[in-house]
């Protein structure tokens, strides 16, 4: 065998995989460009999608003596103009996983008018602008916002809700007992605390904890849509909010002597993947 037959042999065959890994095209900066671009439309598309299937009609305003019609796109200039003098509430800018404190004094509830514990700017991730509600495609926009708020124009309005009650009227006792755990009569009070905000495109999960030095009550919950306004919508069947007892609330509020801390985290909302990528 010659030189010439060894180097004939050692050629590689045009259909092998050598052969083929060769000649796979090269992507230059272009073409990730154009990748990129098509991409982002794709995602762009689907949120528009997403969003075109919330619905627009006006809500009430849930805090019982405020009531007002709001555009579903002003709720966050509703509850920053229209609450921070007449019936105030606490407005509190938040991301994924931070803890968020409140306070409630449970004497001063009325029996059956829901009230809002504070008010939060949620912004997602807070170190990635693109996972903001209103630009990730998980809420509307916010419109009209006061000028020295425009940068929560993609935030999302989440309200910290309560309502004190007696669950006679909607749950059996048996089912009283099952959610609340207590022996106790459905006739007493209780206090259910839950969060709401404008229809989204996804769940989004947080966390309620009433607390204080020496005990707490603790629930995993959805934030409820602000449109549910009738008590059986909100409660019936659900296990979306915390209800505390009279026993909860005493033992909380060293029997009435101080007010009762909430601790509200809201879960980070996972965003998905390019189609294809």
């Amino acid at each position: 065998m010659n030189h010439c037959d060894f180097c004939m042999r050692a050629r590689p065959n045009e259909n092998s995989a050598i052969s083929k890994h060769k000649k796979l095209p090269v992507i230059d900066a272009d073409d990730a460009k154009t990748t990129e671009s098509i991409c982002k439309h794709q995602k762009d598309s689907q949120i528009k999608s997403l969003l075109a299937h919330i619905d627009k009609t006006p809500i009430k305003c849930p805090i019982s003596e405020c009531g007002q019609l709001i555009g579903i796109t002003s709720i966050m200039r509703h509850f920053l103009r229209d609450h921070r003098t007449r019936i105030p509430v606490n407005f509190l800018e938040c991301y994924d996983g931070e803890r968020i404190c409140l306070s409630f004094n449970e004497s001063v509830l009325s029996h059956g008018e829901t009230v809002s514990f504070g008010v939060l700017a949620y912004g997602g991730n807070k170190s990635d602008v693109s996972t903001r509600p209103g630009q990730s495609g998980l809420s509307l926009v916010n419109f009209m916002l006061p000028d020295n708020y425009s940068e929560l124009i993609n935030h999302m309005a989440v309200t910290v809700l309560g309502c004190k009650l007696s669950l006679a009227n909607l749950f059996s006792e048996d089912s009283y007992i099952s959610r609340t755990k207590s022996a106790n009569s459905p006739f007493e009070d209780v206090v259910a605390i839950w969060l709401a905000a404008a229809e989204t495109t996804k769940k989004v999960h947080c966390t309620v904890t009433a607390f204080n030095v020496s005990c707490s009550r603790s629930v995993l919950m959805e934030i409820q849509n602000l449109k549910l306004t009738n008590r059986k919508q909100i409660f019936e069947g659900k296990t979306d909010l915390l209800i505390l007892t009279r026993g909860d609330m005493n033992n909380l509020s060293n029997n009435q002597q101080n007010s009762i801390e909430l601790e509200v985290s809201i879960l980070g909302i996972k965003s998905a993947p390019c189609e294809g990528s």
